[in-house]
């Protein structure tokens, strides 16, 4: 007799006719042939049960389907069909090969299925059970089902979790802590031949200590009148001398843990990690008793090491620090790479004091409370803690601190949490009538309508801004689509037919067309639809039928009345039409015959002028997108401007004490298609986040200005591009360049004092730069340059000059930078050793890149019109200024134009010739 097996086959040679599902529980079996849609009249379904002797079901085969093939998760097992009745898994074959004559004689069952564990099963076909019989009701049972049975009833919802005794600021951060001087767990290994710092040697050397200080102290106090130099002389300097060689002996001690805790770092970054010496400057209680040997630390996080344990001072030479700071800022970023939160909060906090980059990285580890207790206590950023606090699941406590900053529509989320509705619908009122002050009809109507469920006060306040308001065109369309969700459809005839029965004046029709328009493309009901087309013709009729209409607005009306039936074709060709006479009734000027202009002189053409608010003293814009920021200071308050190149614009502005103002102001977009500008004072508290409301002339964007609530205190300058934020900060008298990501979270950090100065020359006037460059970032100070690499890594560039600025590429464009020096300017390409100079002669000029263009300098009354690439410059051409002196010079919207712009607030758009 011969013994068949089951061997592993990796190609199956034909397609899988079965499926088993593992499993005893039906549920898990309908679930996966409805998944799968195999759940079919057809399908047939045995119960393969565990064993002879075990009748429990180990899964089903399904014969007969026909749908998908079960989902991987479903751990269903492809099989083949061997005889017509023989079932084994698709991935093995029958060993020793047998042909199919041979199965049927062998197989004297309706069905057989053959699996690697359970053995060989038989089945008649009176054992196949149908889908339909996984589903049978089960047997009826007495009961009285006309009266519900009163449960237990719930327990109250978890609120908060907070302590009975919460411990006060002082508490946390006085902690006595044993000092770094302390023998605390396993010293560093000695060195060979050094002095013995044992606990009897540092007893012996207390005591000399004592001794000769109380000599010398008591020699001091006895007369010195002799002429000659006696015994108390010679005991003097018998105390003095062993003070020094005591002080020589602890220096030289200290020196070799140092350079031992140095190879320990390179060598085993954990060991040296438990022994590293702090290099901050937190608070303190008194000295400790110096010591000579560096003690074991633990390395989590702990907030009562922060301050209020006793100090012991060491004298750690330059170099030696420098290491360390590197080996420090290497490790917290590697820690942070690997998850390991609180220990780079350790490193950053008590080895660096840097409690800005601790607190977010407890931040990320979900360390919340700890963080929130950092950002509150001791960096002042009351909003990061509530937030903090929030994310914890600290609700009640952090609801308290956003309802005294005024934060309402986060205070009122978190009240929803806490099953307080009345106290949410407080909030949210108070957030729907601040941003009505504020002329966001639009955001008001959205929170009535989603938050507080008014949507007819919401359509109230929608329906009163056209045509008046600054987000007419916005809230008309908000008030369709908010009639089309409520199903309203003859309200929204009505407001058709009002629409057309009182006429708007001539610059609001486009942006009506525009809102009929989409209502046309978009709304539920048909009848509107047509209407909405309707209108939308007749409105493009009566722009159209006006001879002095200019071609450039011509061309929005016919687009809009082509892209109503876009199959078409006739009618788009008409358009175009339409748009060529137009274009060919326009009487051409013949061009008058002059000179050649000179290649070394231009005259930019004036396109138009604006004004900015008066009694302002405006100093600084910047651009992005089709729109400008600029910011400007009154004696008690610093106002920000949004605006277009017309000469239309947005302002917001906040109480600041303006003197501040001139150790640096940040005015910086986002690189968020206008969504965000960052605004921060260097030297002041951090400032509100306000907004500038979405409008019709700003493309319905809505822009948040204000201090990003993670930005670190005193961060400054600052650097953005399309991921990333960069900050300069001073911590502990140490250049620290940091890079977070747009939600705030620290990336990494890296010390940048010795890159910027060390060989470096700098003066009283000399500015540290920032501007973003294809590693990361470029940062200047002095007569140097330094930029980010790829691997982590700097690259110093020496400079001519002092650097006063600098002015990055655009975007899409070859990554480069402008340095902007007291007296000229330079132009760095990336990839490349040595800047460009571009300019020598105009002190501290402005600088602004054109869109696929050249580069603009403006310095007092002369320009220059620049254009270089990496073989140097090939075109200057002079021009100009006869205005005022100019705070700042930027692109203008369009190509080939720039603006000027002056402290009193006069802007003038140039075309270049």
């Amino acid at each position: 007799m011969t013994t068949l097996s089951l061997q592993p086959e990796t190609a199956p040679a034909q397609p899988a006719s079965a499926w088993f599902i593992p499993g005893a529980d039906p549920v898990h079996w309908l679930d996966v042939l409805g998944r799968a849609g195999l759940a079919g009249a057809e399908v047939r379904l045995f119960v393969v049960p565990q064993s002879t002797e075990e009748r429990r079901a180990a899964g089903i085969l399904v014969i007969g389907a026909q749908g998908n093939p079960p989902p991987d998760h479903a751990g269903a097992l492809a099989c083949r069909r061997r005889a017509d009745r023989v079932f084994y898994p698709a991935e093995a074959a029958l060993f020793p090969p047998v042909e199919d004559e041979e199965l049927v004689r062998f197989a004297k069952f309706a069905v057989l299925f053959f699996h690697p564990t359970l053995g060989l099963t038989g089945f008649e076909e009176t054992d196949a059970l149908g889908v339909a019989d996984l589903l049978r009701a089960p047997a009826e049972r007495p009961a009285d089902w006309n009266h519900a049975r009163a449960g237990a009833p719930p327990l109250p919802r978890l609120q908060a979790i907070v302590l009975a005794d919460p411990p006060a600021a002082e508490d946390v951060f006085g902690e006595e802590s044993r000092d770094i001087g302390a023998d605390a767990g396993e010293p560093l290994p000695p060195a060979p031949n050094e002095p013995a710092n044992d606990t009897l040697a540092k007893a012996r050397q207390g005591m000399e200590r004592w001794l000769a200080q109380g000599v010398g102290g008591v020699m001091r106090r006895l007369p010195h009148t002799g002429s000659t130099r006696t015994w108390v002389n010679q005991l003097e300097d018998w105390a003095a001398r062993r003070l020094g060689h005591l002080s020589q002996q602890l220096e030289q001690s200290r020196h070799q843990e140092l350079h031992r805790l140095l190879h320990l770092l390179a060598k085993d970054p954990e060991a040296g990690l438990r022994h590293a010496i702090p290099l901050s400057q937190l608070l303190h209680r008194g000295t400790a008793a110096p010591g000579g040997r560096l003690g074991e630390r633990a390395l989590d996080f702990n907030l009562g090491r922060l301050g209020g344990q006793p100090a012991d001072f060491w004298n750690v030479p330059g170099d030696i620090q420098q290491q360390l700071i590197r080996h420090y800022r290497d490790l917290a970023n590697r820690e942070l790479r690997l998850g390991r939160h609180r220990r780079a909060a350790y490193i950053f906090a008590e080895l660096l004091g840097d409690l800005d980059s601790a607190a977010s990285a407890l931040r990320q580890g979900r360390s919340y409370r700890e963080a929130a207790i950092l950002f509150e206590e001791r960096l002042g950023r009351k909003l990061e803690a509530a937030r903090c606090l929030a994310e914890g699941g600290f609700w009640a406590e952090a609801l308290e601190r956003l309802e005294q900053l005024g934060e309402f529509v986060e205070a009122a989320e978190l009240c929803m949490r806490l099953d307080e509705a009345t106290r949410a619908n407080g909030q949210f009122r108070q957030a729907v009538d601040l941003r009505l002050r504020s002329g966001d009809v639009l955001g008001a109507a959205k929170l009535l309508e989603e938050r507080l469920s008014v949507p007819d006060e919401a359509l109230g306040h929608l329906r009163s801004a056209w045509p008046h308001a600054g987000q007419a065109a916005q809230c008309l369309a908000a008030e369709f689509e908010l009639l089309g969700r409520l199903g309203r459809h003859a309200a929204a005839g009505q407001r058709l037919q009002h629409l057309r029965e009182h006429p708007v004046a001539k610059a609001k029709r486009l942006p009506l067309a525009g809102v009929l328009a989409g209502l046309a493309e978009r709304y539920p009901e048909a009848l509107v639809r047509s209407r909405a087309a309707d209108d939308v013709r007749l409105l493009a009729a009566a722009a159209l039928g006006e001879p002095e209409l200019p071609v450039g607005e011509a061309s929005p009306w016919v687009e809009l009345v082509t892209n109503l039936a876009p199959q078409d074709r006739l009618l788009r060709r008409d358009g175009n039409r339409h748009l060529a006479g137009r274009r060919a009734a326009v009487p051409r000027a013949r061009p008058k015959s002059r000179p050649a202009p000179s290649t070394t002189e231009a005259k930019p053409v004036v396109v138009r002028t604006f004004e900015l608010p008066r009694q302002i003293l405006w100093l600084q814009v910047v651009t992005e997108a089709t729109w400008f920021f600029a910011a400007g200071i009154t004696p008690k308050r610093l106002t920000v401007v949004r605006g277009v190149w017309p000469g239309e614009f947005q302002s917001v502005s906040w109480p600041v004490s303006t003197g501040l103002l001139s150790h640096g102001l940040v005015l910086e977009p986002g690189h968020e298609h206008g969504r965000l500008l960052m605004v921060a004072p260097a030297a002041t508290d951090a400032l509100s986040q306000e907004s500038f409301p979405s409008d019709d002339l700003f493309d319905g964007v809505d822009c948040k200005v204000g201090t990003p609530s993670w930005l670190p205190k005193g961060a400054f300058p600052i650097a953005v591009d399309r991921s990333s934020v960069w900050t300069v900060r001073v911590v502990a008298s140490r250049a620290v360049l940091s890079c977070h990501d747009k939600q705030g979270a620290l990336l990494r950090t890296r010390d940048v004092t010795t890159e910027l100065l060390t060989g470096a020359e700098r003066t009283e006037e000399t500015r540290l730069s920032l501007a973003t460059h294809a590693h990361g970032v470029a940062v200047a100070l002095g007569n140097r340059l330094v930029l980010t690499r790829g691997d982590g890594g700097f690259t110093q560039v020496p400079l001519p000059g002092q650097v006063v600025r600098l002015v990055p590429t655009l975007p899409q464009t070859r990554p480069g930078v402008v340095i902007v020096l007291q007296t000229g300017a330079l132009v760095h390409w990336s990839g490349t050793d040595e800047p460009i100079e571009v300019e020598g002669e105009l002190p501290s000029p402005l600088a602004a890149w054109l869109p696929a263009g050249p580069l603009v300098l403006l310095a007092g009354d002369e320009g220059r019109i620049v254009t270089v690439d990496s073989r140097g410059v090939q075109r200057v051409q002079r021009f100009r200024w006869e205005g005022p002196e100019a705070i700042g010079l930027t692109t203008a919207g369009e190509p080939n134009t720039f603006a000027v712009f002056t402290a009193n607030g006069h802007a003038t758009v140039f075309r270049l010739p």
